[in-house]
């Protein structure tokens, strides 16, 4: 009889946890996500929404407690809608690993999936900003190579002549040394009563024209003779000549070498 006691008062087995009674005690995520949409507090201002979508029901099997219900409640009535609260970051790090079955990998998705936002469209462009300050100097670039030390002079001439002739003339004789200096431009100054025209001529190379030029009729015209060529490379005797048709006058003729 004391043995049978003895029996009686020992420590009894768990009860076996009914799994149907448990699942009572649950609401589906259909209800859930529904519970969601009318809690949700809408605002035009904020263009990003909390998402509950197909990724988090996938790791919640079909049902989930009702602790965890109330907790999401809560937390999204005083939350602002795109902005994550304390509470409800309690109950996604916090509720739901304890209340769920699922592994350390599937709560961490969950958790990041939950506080996760949604992009809303891309904005307009917005203005030109103002142009900003002007930046610091740059440093000196390096030194360039030495140019050839170039000399030009200027030899003007004052002539104050009249032409009349329907054959070359001469205006200007002078010698020239091409071995030290570049004949570049002849400026003659002169009314011309017609065309005129003039002729370099070598005179140390059997009369070689050089080169001629044509200054068509004016009142008063300066007019600069370029690119004059081919010139003797040593030295030699050069002379300008000049004829036109009708009588005009040559002022100054300037060599610039």
């Amino acid at each position: 009889m004391s043995f049978q006691m003895r029996f009686n008062t020992a420590i009894q087995p768990p009860r076996p946890v009914d799994p149907h009674k448990f699942k009572e005690e649950r609401v589906s995520v259909s209800e859930l996500a529904s519970l969601l949409q009318k809690e949700r507090v809408q605002s035009d201002q904020v263009a990003d929404k909390l998402v509950l979508d197909k990724t988090i029901q996938d790791f919640i099997t079909d049902s989930i407690h009702d602790t965890i219900q109330n907790s999401i409640k809560n937390a999204v009535q005083t939350s602002v809608e795109g902005h994550i609260t304390e509470s409800l970051q309690k109950v996604v790090t916090e509720y739901v690993p304890k209340h769920l079955y699922m592994t350390e990998e599937q709560t961490e998705k969950l958790q990041n999936e939950i506080m996760s936002k949604r992009r809303g469209p891309i904005g307009e462009k917005g203005d030109k900003g103002e142009q900003g300050d002007k930046g610091e100097k740059g440093d000196k670039g390096e030194k360039g190579d030495k140019g050839n030390v170039m000399y030009r002079k200027s030899i003007l001439c004052n002539i104050d002549r009249i032409i009349n002739s329907p054959t070359f003339n001469s205006v200007l004789l002078f010698p020239y040394n091409g071995a030290n200096y570049t004949l570049y431009t002849i400026v003659i100054t002169g009314k011309f009563n017609s065309n005129c025209q003039f002729q370099l001529v070598n005179l140390s190379n059997n009369n070689e024209v050089l080169a001629n030029v044509e200054i068509p009729e004016s009142n008063l015209v300066v007019y600069e003779w370029e690119t004059i060529c081919p010139l003797p490379e040593e030295m030699a005797v050069l002379q300008l000549e000049a004829k036109c048709d009708d009588e005009c006058k040559i002022y100054t003729v300037e060599l610039v070498m």
